[in-house]
């Protein structure tokens, strides 16, 4: 079987896998927030070793016609970059984005979008390239 091929059949892996698990976990919790809704507290998880892994809770607040974003929780461990903050946060239609100071002049870019009440997915990148796939889940 061809790179490519491996490739594709992971892809293909790892979006069942995630829908399975939105259906079973996710959706569920994501059900008591409101559809709209994009303030409160998000809880991220990434895909790693073809699993999902907490990383901490977010709180997401609207001030003015700006949204903020600011930790509640952390993780940290190997392999875990914790944020040093939060910045240009931005809504528009079905989709998120923000930024996230790593420190040593390292920002990550989130660039989510909406699948479900309450939920986003998309990518973290660093200097363009993907870093980690993410679910953000509304918790509270």
């Amino acid at each position: 079987m061809t790179s490519r091929r491996v490739k594709q059949r992971a892809a293909r892996w790892h979006w069942s896998a995630l829908w399975l698990w939105l259906a079973l976990i996710g959706l569920p919790v994501a059900a008591h927030a409101q559809s709209e809704r994009v303030t409160g507290d998000w809880q991220q998880f990434v895909l790693v070793d073809d699993a999902w892994r907490s990383l901490g809770i977010y709180r997401v607040e609207k001030a003015g016609d700006e949204y903020r974003m600011t930790p509640v929780s952390q993780s940290s461990g190997p392999g875990v970059t914790s944020s040093k903050g939060l910045f240009d946060v931005r809504f528009s239609d079905e989709d998120w984005a923000f930024k996230s100071d790593w420190g040593n002049n390292d920002v990550g870019q989130f660039r989510l979008r909406r699948a479900a009440p309450g939920v986003y997915l998309g990518w973290s990148y660093l200097r363009e390239e993907k870093h980690n796939f993410n679910m953000w889940v509304l918790v509270r």
